[in-house]
């Protein structure tokens, strides 16, 4: 992954797990900590190999953690396998557009990376003010997610 200006962005490496918890708190306040260790330790599990799925993250020259998303290769019908990302998050600061253009920024090189042609980025509502950085990256809106909870198990 590059620097962008100040920031790292680098996968998201195991003994930072607990330091990013406060991100996604700021933005999914009912997630406990042990539910994001489990998730964020089962996508960090592979660490030689090119990993199918990650956390990215940008992090500050302190060492501080700014952003992240959760990535993961799936298969899809038409376009064969493409890289979907998940938990778009960026801590709510002066610099939160450059933070989010940081994240934007990675996400070419790690399509490549996989092997794939494709990404699918999932946002939840509250993130309408990522939309315009992402049009001017790129990206087009192509139809819209529905979900409907069924439960709370983390299994797949």
């Amino acid at each position: 992954m590059t620097p962008i200006e100040q920031y790292t962005v680098t996968r998201l490496q195991r003994n930072q797990i607990a330091q990013a918890f406060p991100l996604l708190q700021s933005q999914s306040g009912g997630l406990s900590l042990e539910r994001w260790q489990d998730y964020a330790a089962r996508l960090t599990a592979t660490e030689n190999a090119i990993a199918k799925c990650g956390i990215i993250v940008v992090e500050s020259p302190r060492g501080y953690l700014r952003g992240l998303f959760s990535y993961f290769v799936g298969p899809h019908l038409s376009d064969g396998e493409r890289v979907i990302i998940d938990s778009f998050i960026v801590v709510d600061t002066i610099d939160r557009p450059r933070v989010a253009m940081a994240l934007v920024d990675a996400i070419p090189s790690l399509v490549n990376e996989m092997n794939c042609t494709k990404v699918a980025l999932c946002l939840e509502a509250h993130d309408a003010w990522l939309l315009p950085l992402l049009y001017a990256a790129g990206f087009e809106q192509h139809g819209s997610e529905m979900t409907q909870i069924l439960s709370r198990k983390m299994d797949c």
